[in-house]
């Protein structure tokens, strides 16, 4: 019998216990190629592309759900990151100074851009047009409740 696989294969390295949607794959530094991105619950958050650890973020408490989109609708993604303790985190690939080399940078932690207290216990995120405008939405799931929040270019 003789098998062959079509499917690359990844392996990558990661300590901590995840909870299901603390994992999302999505184009995070917008150049058509997709990252992965995993939260754990002690709060760190990694960001993969392609067989590498790219990108770092720690203490942002008990990552609960995350989620890559044109969140502030300018046409570029952003990461959401929702913690457990109410916390909403924005990270743009923007803000982060790049090296130019292709050498591996002395540090990857990425900075967020933007940080909101929201509900507790959220335990999934959607970035998607609900309301029909042309514009990106953030659906959040609690327990029993649905809420939308629609970024306000004026807030910034």
């Amino acid at each position: 019998v003789r098998t062959v696989s079509f499917v690359q294969r990844y392996t990558f390295e990661f300590d901590g216990t995840l909870l299901p949607e603390a994992v999302t794959l999505g184009d995070f530094d917008n150049d058509g190629c997709n990252e992965l991105c995993i939260g754990n619950v002690d709060g760190d958050l990694f960001i993969f592309k392609m067989k590498e650890e790219r990108w770092v973020k720690r203490n942002l408490g008990m990552i609960t759900c995350l989620g890559i989109g044109d969140i502030k609708n300018k046409g570029d993604n952003s990461l959401v990151v929702i913690t457990g303790e109410g916390l909403c985190y924005i990270f743009d690939h923007e803000m982060i100074p790049e090296s130019k080399s292709s050498a591996k940078k002395e540090s990857n932690e990425i900075p967020h851009t933007y940080k909101q207290k929201f509900p507790l216990n959220i335990s999934q995120l959607v970035i998607t047009d609900v309301s029909n405008r042309g514009g990106n939405d953030l659906v959040v799931v609690l327990d029993t409740v649905v809420r939308m929040y629609t970024w306000d270019q004026d807030s910034e």
